[in-house]
């Protein structure tokens, strides 16, 4: 009997072991299927990219009440990232019950919010979103804080307006893991980066930010044909020249639906790494920049973004109409060695040929945010973190109009029942036939 009470005890061990060791390899080879039309509810590849970044042991903290709507789809998010990286934990904690907890990452307990943690770095988000989830293991993977350093001083597009704006470009800079200020809050020693938006004074051969562009210094030009001002000694070292008009795409492919003044480039041939991957991107009232063929030596230029061979500059200033691809995005790489210390000195510069696209009127449009994000990742020397995005649902609202009414009630008040009955009918009919 004792051999009998072995043999099923060792059967169950056995069960239990092999439920176990079951569950554990489920666990890491469980894949799951997005039927969803815009693929919502997976990671982005950007997303993916930063994950497989993480080079350390990251634990993510969610403070979400337990009656709150969104706990379980937080949940099911963070899980995905768990499972695309073995280095990410997670947990969910209701704020009430870890008031510690909140004090120590510190996060806001009337609000709640996300908290990141790898080694003694602690970085917050406001909500457990994947944009969120992202920017914050984006931020843990820089090795220090870039800054990005905003314009003032030459008449540019203020943060603060509206649709002409760009404070939406500063809030996803600073969602990107990125610290933003202005020159006038910071000299340019601290910048990392330094954007000019549209900038409506000339900027002189001595002034600070052509000087601090020869020392190592990173720029981002956003230029606008509405502006008159001379940037001439700060493009030139790298190559790069202003056109002066308006941009016309001829070829009905290459522009907006009736809009030959707003080209849009669907396709990117340059070497510069940042344009990889990037979707469409429109110009909405473009001028043109000009590549020197033989640039300055240590200097590598080159178009990032242009019109079809059907684009046409119609120019603002009496000069000859240019036909052909035009340039609408240029970046350069300038290396030189001081011959003070004999240290290579690198800068770099990306420009574009309209404001708008990344004002706060079209930054969410199309692959406008990736390029600023890419592009700003580049110049920091920060190839390896890549734009925050998220495959965001499109709203497909229903219309019921009076024909889709009538079809819902036949539907639902004929054919359906209908089919029930004929279902009826063939299984009494099958059954008295018996």
């Amino acid at each position: 009997m004792s051999g009998v009470v072995r043999r099923r005890a060792l059967a169950v061990v056995a069960a239990v072991v092999v439920v176990v060791a079951g569950t554990a390899v489920l666990d890491r080879v469980r894949t799951e299927v997005d039927l969803t039309a815009d693929r919502s509810l997976s990671l982005t590849r950007t997303s993916l990219d930063v994950v497989a970044a993480v080079d350390g042991e990251v634990r993510v903290t969610a403070f979400l009440p337990r009656q709150e709507p969104g706990r379980a789809e937080a949940a099911a998010l963070l899980d995905r990232y768990r499972r695309a990286n073995r280095r990410i934990s997670y947990r969910v904690l209701d704020p009430a019950d870890s008031p510690g907890e909140l004090r120590r990452l510190g996060v806001d307990p009337a609000l709640g919010g996300l908290a990141l943690e790898q080694g003694d770095r602690i970085e917050t988000a406001p909500t457990a979103s994947k944009q969120d989830v992202t920017a914050g293991l984006a931020r843990l993977q820089r090795d220090g804080q870039a800054t990005v350093c905003f314009g003032d001083q030459h008449g540019e597009r203020p943060l603060t307006a509206q649709a002409e704006g760009v404070s939406a470009l500063a809030q996803l800079l600073t969602s990107n893991g990125y610290r933003v200020t202005t020159t006038s809050a910071a000299a340019l020693t601290e910048c990392t980066a330094v954007v000019l938006a549209a900038p409506t004074a000339d900027v002189g051969a001595g002034d600070p930010i052509v000087d601090w562009m020869q020392r190592g210094g990173r720029a981002l030009v956003l230029t606008d044909p509405e502006s008159t001002a001379s940037l001439r000694p700060l493009l030139e070292p790298y190559g790069i020249r202003i056109e002066r008009g308006v941009v016309l795409e001829t070829n009905p492919s290459g522009h907006v639906p009736g809009d030959p003044a707003t080209p849009v480039v669907a396709a990117y041939r340059s070497g510069f790494p940042f344009v990889r991957r990037l979707p469409p991107t429109i110009y909405p009232g473009a001028q043109a920049l000009a590549i020197d063929p033989s640039p300055a030596e240590g200097v590598a230029v080159a178009a990032v973004a242009a019109t079809t061979s059907g684009g046409r500059l119609d120019r603002s200033d009496g000069g000859e109409r240019l036909e052909g691809r035009l340039t609408l995005v240029a970046a350069a790489d300038a290396s030189r060695v001081d011959a003070t210390n004999d240290n290579v000195v690198r800068s770099r510069i990306v420009v574009t040929s309209d404001v708008d696209l990344l004002s706060n009127a079209f930054l969410s449009e199309l692959g406008h945010s990736r390029l600023a994000i890419q592009a700003l990742d580049w110049l920091t020397l920060e190839d390896d973190l890549v734009s925050v995005s998220a495959n965001l649902a499109r709203p497909r609202p229903l219309v019921l109009t009076d024909a889709r009414i009538g079809y819902v009630r036949v539907l639902m008040a004929g054919v359906v029942p209908g089919m029930f009955l004929l279902a009826g009918l063939a299984v009494w009919a099958a059954r008295r036939g018996r």
